[in-house]
């Protein structure tokens, strides 16, 4: 049995070639319900409660016992965390985002446009950077980059520094090679809709024309609620 809230699954990985238009919609989702071909029964509903110690799930059609559960409820982008995100931002971390970034762009002619990690933390480590290297090459097709002043900013230290320094070091010299400034530990305070410009934590103000942000993501509140999330919201790992 999966219980999901969604009927359909979305292939994250595809939503930045949405956003340059080498997708479409359509192209990057699949209907859960066809599980049901495989054995597998298909619930679409709200996870409302899990009770760890006696493997129930209490949801929005009702209550599911198991002798095995798994718990994958992800990370949920948080972009009210950033005052400001939702009247200016574009991000490219929903469907729905995906595609008005796509939209944004094919209006763009050029100007300053900001890539920007606005909070940690954050899912899939390598994607802000796989933007500003994916919006080079669009901006380039399009005869726009000699136009763009294009520059990543994030409040970590290097990029992917899950991955350690070397791979951090690499991505560093790609964005360099494609004239892509990085300013790192540069934290977001909040995006001042009106004037269009990132606040920096440390006061200063980035003018942009386009901003496409990646936001700070929180735990779902049930897990919270669990039991098995730690202080600050996550289920540890082993």
């Amino acid at each position: 049995v999966i219980i999901d809230r969604e009927t359909h699954h979305i292939h994250n990985p595809s939503l930045l070639w949405l956003m340059i238009g080498w997708r479409e919609p359509d192209r990057i989702q699949s209907d859960l319900r066809q599980l049901a071909r495989r054995g597998i029964e298909f619930v679409q509903a709200d996870i409302q409660a899990i009770d760890p110690s006696e493997r129930r799930v209490q949801t929005s059609s009702g209550e599911y016992a198991s002798d095995y559960l798994v718990i994958a409820l992800g990370a949920q982008p948080a972009p009210d965390l950033t005052p400001g995100f939702d009247d200016t931002a574009h991000t490219p971390y929903t469907l729905a985002g995906a595609a008005r970034l796509r939209d944004a762009l094919q209006a763009f002619e050029g100007g300053r446009l900001v890539v920007a990690v606005t909070g940690l933390p954050y899912r899939c480590p390598a994607a802000p950077y796989e933007t500003a290297i994916m919006l080079h090459a669009y901006l380039k097709r399009r005869g726009l980059r000699d136009k763009t002043e294009l520059q990543m900013i994030s409040p970590e230290g290097m990029p992917m520094g899950t991955a350690g320094p070397v791979m951090g070091d690499a991505i560093k010299g790609m964005l360099a090679e494609r004239g892509i400034p990085f300013r790192a530990l540069t934290g977001t305070r909040a995006i001042d809709a009106k004037a269009r410009q990132l606040v920096l934590e440390s006061g200063e103000h980035i003018p942009f024309d386009l901003l496409v942000a990646v936001p700070a993501h929180r735990s779902p509140q049930v897990i919270r609620d669990s039991g098995l999330a730690n202080e600050a919201g996550w289920i540890p790992v082993d």
